[in-house]
């Protein structure tokens, strides 16, 4: 296999099948931060893949970017790679990332960070950029500007790697493509959108488990993130929220969960379930079979749970050390144990082939037979589409129906 200069190389393949892992050895993250047995040699620039990563030949964006990010202001951050005032505004007017040059990322929504983290890599310099599932935070937006800078980075002779499940987004880009099979393990589920039909009886009473009006919330900033919200969820119901990263639906699953609490939301007597946008997060144990039992000590529950997940081979591995995809399972089958009333899942479809999509479906349809009430927070239309009684947008901290020309993106 061979890298060359302008062009672009897909990594793909299913859940858990090593994709993550192929980028690190490219990044030259073994064995200096990641332990393993490696064998066979890789020449990078014709360096080790370490020493290219040393000398800024290559540059690495992970799937969950907040953590390669310093914590600075935006503009801080995009400035010490070296690059000058010009450049790093030619950049953010390309990725739409201007207006947050003055905000912490520690402050911006996963969407944002993952801009600025892919506007990171192009001021490096690098001769060799790889960006491990890009394209699982950003909105429709933001993933397209993602390919038209790819194209350009590809005009402009740079070799660029990407491991990704949204292969659609990349139709007549790619000169190689690299398939891993998954060695079987995930099994093979055709048909997308993952569509499950209502069964008779599905939808319990539909009554109101929470409902407010006029919810508002800002940060210490002072700037509002939420503006007079109005939201009702019902037993029985899957209710969708879409919308522009940065519009504040990770900011009202806080609230819904308790995370952030405001007076309009009331949670006593309501047993929550969530899931966070970065699962890793919120894991307690040691294995994942301890991480559900950790809620819900029902075995036979935890086991329904990972055999629909595909997750009991991995039964006694550490969570962190799962691929993200994987984590994100874990995360969700760990809120399902808690058997919620609320079921509240923030971009549960990040890193989630088309087995995993089904087998959250699946789940997602049986909660709701059972009486709970469901929001997924998803860039996902397809599959929001599927799933959903219903669909909200929020854009600039304001809910609306999707439909609704009053509000426009």
């Amino acid at each position: 296999m061979a890298l060359d200069r302008g062009e672009l190389t897909l990594v793909s393949g299913p859940t858990g099948c090593g994709k993550s892992t192929f980028i690190y050895l490219l990044a030259g993250l073994y064995p200096e931060h990641i332990f393993g047995d490696l064998s066979g040699e890789l020449r990078v620039g014709g360096m080790t893949a370490p020493a290219a990563r040393r000398e800024g030949f290559t540059f690495y964006v992970p799937q969950d970017p907040v953590n390669a990010l310093a914590g600075y202001d935006v503009y801080t951050e995009l400035a010490w790679r070296g690059s000058t005032r010009e450049q790093i505004h030619d950049v953010a007017d390309e990725l739409g990332i201007e207006k947050l040059m003055n905000r912490y990322v520690m402050q911006l929504s996963g969407g944002e960070v993952q801009r600025v983290a892919i506007a990171s890599a192009i001021l490096s310099g690098a001769k060799v950029l790889m960006f491990d599932e890009p394209l699982a935070n950003l909105d429709e937006e933001g993933r397209t500007d993602f390919i038209s800078t790819i194209r350009r980075l590809k005009e402009a002779g740079l070799a660029v790697v990407v491991a990704e499940h949204k292969v659609r987004y990349f139709r007549g880009m790619v000169d190689q493509e690299i398939p891993l099979d998954g060695h079987g393990l995930t099994g093979t589920v055709t048909g997308y959108p993952p569509k499950i039909a209502h069964k008779e009886g599905d939808i319990v009473d539909g009554k109101s488990l929470i409902s407010f009006k006029g919810l508002s919330y800002g940060y210490d900033s002072g700037l509002p993130v939420l503006r007079d919200i109005e939201l009702d969820l019902k037993r029985g119901s899957v209710t969708g929220l879409v919308g522009p990263n940065g519009s504040g639906k990770s900011t009202l699953a806080k609230i819904l969960i308790g995370l952030i609490r405001h007076r309009a939301v009331r949670l006593k007597g309501i047993e929550v379930g969530f899931s966070l946008q970065s699962p890793e997060a919120q894991f307690l144990m040691d294995d994942v079979i301890s991480e559900l039992l950790y809620s819900n000590g029902d075995r036979g529950r935890a086991s329904a749970l990972m055999d629909l997940f595909g997750l009991n081979d991995f039964s006694r591995q550490l969570p962190h050390a799962l691929s993200r995809g994987q984590r994100v399972r874990v995360s969700v089958a760990s809120a399902a144990m808690r058997n919620p009333d609320l079921l509240v899942l923030d971009e549960p479809t990040q890193g989630q082939d088309a087995r995993g999509l089904y087998a959250l479906a699946r789940l997602l349809r049986d909660e709701a037979s059972k009486g709970s009430a469901i929001l997924i927070i998803t860039q996902d239309m397809d599959f929001a589409g599927a799933v959903c009684d219903r669909i909200l947008l929020m854009t600039r901290g304001i809910i609306a129906e999707m439909g609704d020309q009053n509000e426009s993106l």
